[in-house]
């Protein structure tokens, strides 16, 4: 039977279903940030998980995550330490990086609904930038090169909608970074890097040539 929170290295590390989160009687490991994770809990339900009329385009926000969430295959974790440095957040998101490949489903077609969201809710509004853009930019070519994506998520993030500039989709309530496979509509987030395509090209269509 699948389990609403797992652990890793010793209980250092762990992920916890949106069920587990939304319990009245909250597991001792959420205590802490049980009220950051129902934030981005209700923030998946009233936003990714419905239509924006500012989207430009028909359909939910985010395709992914209603599908994600009946399928109990969408994960939050939290990092409560209050001096968090750059090194800190690097270290954490490779342990919960090497976790995600590990966790199930594994199959090529159900893994795209398979996402952890990584919380930082001691963060204020003034670090969020800082740490979570600079994390994710000093990731994401090797993400991408192994098959991942990892997005940026705050209050403040200027990233604007692929299909209306005005819309920000990836402003959040609380700074996190996310973790998910990488998907074919993935493109506009890599053509602007020879490298990053050719990666993208090796995955989706290996009897390409290209070079980087």
């Amino acid at each position: 039977m699948r389990k609403d929170i797992l652990f890793r290295n010793s209980d250092s590390y762990f992920l916890a279903s949106h069920t587990a989160i939304l319990q009245t009687d909250v597991h001792p490991a959420l205590k802490e940030s049980q009220t950051a994770l129902k934030k981005l809990v209700y923030w998946v339900y009233d936003f990714l998980c419905k239509p924006h009329h500012k989207l430009g385009r028909g359909g939910n926000v985010c395709p992914y995550t209603a599908p994600a969430l009946k399928r109990h295959t969408l994960w939050f974790t939290a990092m409560t330490k209050t001096d968090l440095n750059q090194q800190d957040i690097l270290d954490a998101i490779n342990v919960y990086r090497e976790w995600f490949l590990e966790l199930e489903p594994t199959d090529k077609t159900q893994s795209i609904f398979k996402a952890i969201m990584i919380a930082f809710p001691n963060l204020n509004a003034e670090q969020a930038p800082q740490f979570i853009d600079a994390t994710q930019a000093i990731l994401k070519k090797d993400f991408v090169k192994n098959g991942l994506m990892l997005g940026q998520f705050h209050e403040a993030c200027p990233e604007p909608g692929l299909h209306n500039s005005e819309f920000r989709p990836l402003q959040s309530p609380v700074p996190l970074l996310a973790i998910r496979n990488m998907v074919r509509t993935d493109v506009p987030f890599l053509d602007h890097d020879e490298e990053l395509m050719k990666h993208y090209y090796e995955l989706f269509l290996p009897s390409a040539k290209v070079s980087a």
